[in-house]
């Protein structure tokens, strides 16, 4: 969800017409900036809808990207593109999920080669309906 200029993270079971339920959700940018770490990687893995409204049309007034810039030495992987909405699937994971969760328990894995995995596990699960994403800011080389 956006307000004003700020992202937050929002639960399922929120309800945003209830003021006393928005200190639930949770500040995009303070969240990566606790994690941020010019010593470490950080790996921050959301499946999740990227939209503002949740399923909501956006008005034409609304149009900001959701975006989060990934700090130094980050890489912040979206199931799915700005504006758009993560699929549940038909099983206790999501197709997202399902494919991440394969991949990544490869031996050996590049985050690069997972990533490509993932949404060639998208397209083939979930057709033209959802394609992860990522930003990245990675000053190392990163295996699974």
């Amino acid at each position: 969800m956006v307000r004003g200029k700020n992202c937050y993270y929002v639960p399922v079971n929120v309800n945003l017409g209830d003021p006393s339920q928005l200190s639930r959700c949770i500040d995009g940018a303070e969240l990566l900036g606790q994690l941020q770490s010019n010593e470490r990687m950080t790996l921050v893995v959301l499946d999740a809808c990227r939209t503002m409204f949740g399923n909501q049309e956006r008005k034409k007034e609304d149009e900001l990207k959701v975006q989060m810039e990934a700090p130094h030495n980050m890489a912040d992987v979206f199931s799915t593109m700005d504006g758009a909405f993560a699929l549940d699937g038909d099983h206790d994971m999501s197709p997202f999920a399902e494919g991440f969760v394969a991949f990544m328990e490869k031996p050996w894995i590049s985050f690069a080669d997972c990533s490509t995995d993932i949404n060639t596990y998208l397209f083939r699960t979930a057709g033209r309906l959802q394609t992860a994403t990522q930003s990245t800011s990675l000053a190392m080389k990163f295996y699974f």
